[in-house]
């Protein structure tokens, strides 16, 4: 058995697919399907059925897989502590994130980080939710996580970064455009743009706290397309103030009111050391959010 079997293990688990697996690990699919079934025989029981519906996990498969996950999760220690040795001169950080931070922050935190630490690579898994993030965190899945608080996990550090307001988003010309607060109330009536369902738990979350229920014409994948569909006059939303850094579209954002935040925090596990190279990406995005926003509200 050897970390490259358990890697395409985990790998296919996740994406349900040896076609996905293999494009993600840089295989081809039948060395995929090769390395998967030399390590069941060597684990003498099937691990995998293949079905229309994709891979599932074999009842002997549920068993091991915490032992594989183990095993890969010390590996990755075992190659952070290599790359620390090194000097920050090889390694992998896995980060978990929302498309907002992923879009606003990762690009200008990864430029800086980068120009120190060219050798270090960077991989982006995108959650549904926060709660899927502190999910691949207890999982070693993700060395750190761009989350909202509070966290459901236990088990996690957290350093707050920045409280982002909620806001609502509105065409220039729009006849609310030119308040300075608005309530969800009055955007009752109003056509509104929301994300894709499962995407959108915060401004949901919102409207039902205020027992509001939103009148949706239009429902987007991602949040620059509700920016483009505001901007073209088609609707209002709710986003947060994150969501506007040099976006070119020609809206407005208006303060809610009352006030309505979401707290954001990179968290890690508590569990076991962190690598160099996460420490130091860590402290490269506390100090970029410091310099740009100041000190954490």
């Amino acid at each position: 058995m050897n970390f490259q079997q358990y890697e395409a293990l985990l790998k296919t688990i996740e994406l349900g697919s040896f076609t996905k697996a293999a494009a993600e690990l840089g295989y081809t699919q039948s060395g995929i399907s090769h390395m998967l079934a030399a390590l069941e025989r060597e684990c003498g029981c099937t691990l995998l059925y293949r079905d229309r519906s994709g891979v599932r996990l074999s009842s002997d498969g549920e068993v091991l897989l915490p032992l594989f996950r183990t095993v890969e999760n010390a590996q990755k220690e075992l190659l952070g502590k290599l790359s620390e040795l090194q000097g920050l001169e090889a390694g992998l950080i896995s980060i978990g994130t929302v498309t907002s931070v992923s879009v606003h922050w990762l690009p200008s935190i990864i430029q800086e980080f980068h120009a120190a630490h060219p050798q270090i690579q960077f991989r982006l898994r995108y959650g549904q939710d926060y709660v899927e993030i502190e999910k691949w965190l207890s999982e070693g899945l993700v060395d750190c996580g761009f989350i909202g608080l509070p966290a459901t996990y236990p088990n996690l550090n957290l350093r707050t970064l920045r409280r982002d307001a909620f806001v609502a988003v509105l065409p220039r010309e729009h006849p609310l455009a030119a308040r300075s607060s608005i309530s969800l109330h009055e955007l009752a009536d109003q056509p509104f743009i929301r994300l894709e369902e499962g995407n959108d738990n915060e401004i949901a979350a919102l409207f039902s706290e205020s027992g509001i229920q939103p009148k949706v014409c239009f429902t987007a994948w991602d949040n620059q397309t509700i920016l483009a569909m505001v901007s073209k006059g088609l609707g209002v939303s709710v986003l947060t103030e994150l969501m506007f850094g040099e976006d070119p579209y020609d809206v407005v954002a208006v303060p809610l009111e009352p006030a309505a935040y979401r707290d954001l925090a990179l968290a890690t596990r508590r569990e076991g050391e962190l690598t160099a190279a996460v420490q130091t990406f860590i402290n490269t995005t506390v100090d970029w959010i410091g310099r740009r926003y100041g000190t954490a509200e």
